[in-house]
C-alpha cells in the first residue's frame, strides 16, 4: 500500500465486502446511503480498471463458497482485496446474537474457519492479499501476518466507511489511527472469563507480548523521535513539570503523527499496573518538517491510587517515555525524580 489506481485488474471479494451490516455494527442509527468497500474501491479507480467482485457467503462456518472465487474465472488479477471480519450477528449485546457460539461474548479471538480458509486459497494462488478487517472487537491475525501483504483494521466504519477504506488503499489519506485496546497473540493469553482481576488484561497489566499493542498504527510515512528531556530533573510532590521530545517525519509523505506519553513506577511492585499513557497529542508533519511537541505534568498525572480511590505521591523515581507507542525495549526512558 497504497495501491495505485490504474491498475489492470483487482479482485474483491470477502463476507463483508458489500455488507451494511459490517458498516454498522449494533449501535447505530440508520443513514440514507451507504458507502461500501465495493463502492468505494470502484469509485477510486481509474476507468480502464476491472474490478470482478464475487458474493463470498455467509460470514461463518467451516467452508469456502464457490461463489467467492468467481472473481478468478475471467480475468487474472493483479491483487485480491478480501474483506473480513464478523458483525452484529457475531459479536454483540446478549440476547441479539445468534452466530459465534458465545450468545454474544465471543470464545476466541480466531476468526471464522471459512474466512481462514479463503484467505489461504488466495495464497496457494499466488495473488497478492490486501486484508480489509472489520470486527468490533481483538482478533487473532497472526495467519493474515504470514499471508497478506498489507492490513487494515476498519473496524465497524459506519455509513462513508467505504470511501474512508478506499482512501487509505489508494493513497489519498496517509493512515494515522492508533489501536485503543490490545490485540492478544493467543486465546490462551487471555485471563479465564470469570476472573475479574486486572492480571494480565489490557497493555497496563499484560505480562505476555501481544499481537498488536495499544497504541500500535502504522502510516506512509516515518517518523523519529529525539532529545526527549525534562523542564525539572527533581520536583517536590504538588509541583507540575514540563517534559518534550522533538518529532521529525523522515519519510517521504505528509502525514500526521500521534505522539504518545507513558509512564511507570520501577518499584510499584507487580499488583500495580506496569505502564500507563498519560497523555498524547495527534500532529500534523510534511515530509522532513520536525516539531517539538511538549506535555505538561500534573501532580495528579503522577500521583498512586491508593485502595481507598484517593490519589497520593510518594518520593521517589518515576520513568516517562514518549513515543509511538507504548513503553518497550527500545524506549528511550527519562527519568524523574519526586523529592521526599
Amino acid at each position: 500500500l497504497p495501491l495505485k489506481k490504474d491498475m489492470r485488474s483487482i479482485a474483491l471479494t470477502g463476507p463483508d465486502a458489500n455488507s451494511i451490516d459490517a458498516m454498522t455494527g449494533n449501535y447505530n442509527g440508520w443513514a440514507k446511503n451507504f458507502s461500501t468497500v465495493v463502492s468505494g474501491v470502484i469509485s477510486k479507480v481509474s476507468p480502464g480498471t476491472m474490478v470482478d467482485v464475487a458474493y463470498s457467503g455467509p460470514i461463518s462456518g467451516s467452508e469456502i463458497a464457490e461463489s467467492s472465487l468467481g472473481c478468478l474465472k475471467w480475468t487474472n488479477p493483479e491483487l485480491v482485496i478480501l474483506t473480513l471480519g464478523l458483525n452484529a450477528m457475531y459479536e454483540g449485546e446478549e440476547g441479539t446474537v445468534v452466530g459465534g457460539g458465545g450468545g454474544g461474548d465471543r470464545t476466541g479471538l480466531e476468526l471464522p474457519e471459512c474466512q481462514r480458509k479463503l484467505v489461504d486459497y488466495f495464497y496457494e494462488q499466488k495473488i497478492p492479499i490486501v486484508a480489509v478487517v472489520m470486527t468490533g472487537s481483538p482478533v487473532d491475525l497472526r495467519f493474515l501476518e504470514e499471508k497478506a501483504d498489507a492490513i487494515i483494521q476498519l473496524w465497524y466504519p459506519g455509513e462513508a466507511g467505504g470511501d474512508a477504506a478506499a482512501d487509505v488503499l489508494f493513497g489519498d489519506y496517509n493512515p494515522a489511527g492508533r489501536l485503543p485496546v490490545t490485540f492478544p497473540m493467543d486465546t490462551a493469553d487471555l485471563p479465564d472469563f470469570t476472573d475479574y482481576s486486572m492480571k494480565n488484561r489490557t497493555y497496563r497489566y499484560a505480562e505476555k507480548a501481544p499481537l498488536y499493542s495499544f497504541g500500535y498504527g502504522l502510516s506512509y510515512t516515518t517518523f523519529k523521535y529525539s532529545n526527549a528531556k525534562l523542564e525539572k530533573g527533581k520536583i517536590a510532590p504538588g509541583e507540575k513539570n514540563r517534559i518534550s521530545v522533538k518529532v521529525k517525519n523522515t519519510g517521504a509523505m505528509d502525514g500526521d503523527e500521534v505522539v504518545q506519553l507513558y509512564m511507570r513506577f520501577p518499584d510499584a511492585g507487580e499488583d500495580y499496573f506496569r505502564q500507563t499513557l498519560i497523555d498524547f497529542k495527534r500532529i500534523h508533519l510534511k515530509a522532513g518538517e520536525e516539531k517539538t511537541v511538549s506535555f505538561v505534568l500534573t501532580p495528579e498525572e503522577l500521583s498512586f491510587c491508593g485502595e481507598d480511590g484517593k490519589f497520593f505521591q510518594r518520593p521517589g523515581v518515576i520513568e516517562l517515555a514518549v513515543s509511538g507507542g507504548p513503553i518497550n525495549e527500545k524506549s528511550k526512558i527519562v527519568k524523574l525524580e519526586i523529592a521526599g
